[in-house]
């Protein structure tokens, strides 16, 4: 699931049309103004805003906007690719946090594969705009 997809679906995604942000819960631009921010992660952020049970309190709106990919299980080469599915053609520059890895180790990937395809994705990054940001947590 990602932010794009939400806007794909809200059919607004190629506009500039307002929409309903899920993690701003306010209605906006669906191209707002400066750069991106983006989580990239697994599981652990998957419909981070939405409360697991009715009795749960809803997590409060982000003060600023952040766009959002998350794929369950996945390794950080997967997380590059859904990355790249949703933001290759972006003209805006980003900051992107990468959470994830932990998926790669559980697998049996060593700390030095881990850390090349960190590498890896952070040399995609920087082709798909010299002005982005990556950091990993």
């Amino acid at each position: 699931m990602s932010s794009r997809e939400v806007r794909v679906i809200q059919g607004v995604d190629k506009t500039d049309r307002p929409y309903m942000c899920h993690t701003c819960s306010c209605v906006h631009s669906a191209k707002p103004d400066g750069d991106l921010n983006v989580l990239v992660g697994t599981s652990q952020f998957h419909n981070i805003h939405t409360p697991r049970d009715a009795d749960a309190t809803r997590k409060e709106p982000d003060p600023f906007h952040i766009d959002w990919v998350t794929v369950c299980d996945a390794s950080i080469t997967e997380l590059e690719h859904a990355w790249y599915v949703d933001y290759w053609t972006s003209n805006k520059p980003m900051r992107i946090l990468l959470c994830g890895g932990l998926e790669d180790l559980a697998a049996g990937k060593s700390v030095t594969d881990v850390i090349e395809h960190i590498l890896h994705f952070k040399q995609k990054v920087a082709r798909q705009n010299p002005r982005n940001e990556l950091v990993v947590a």
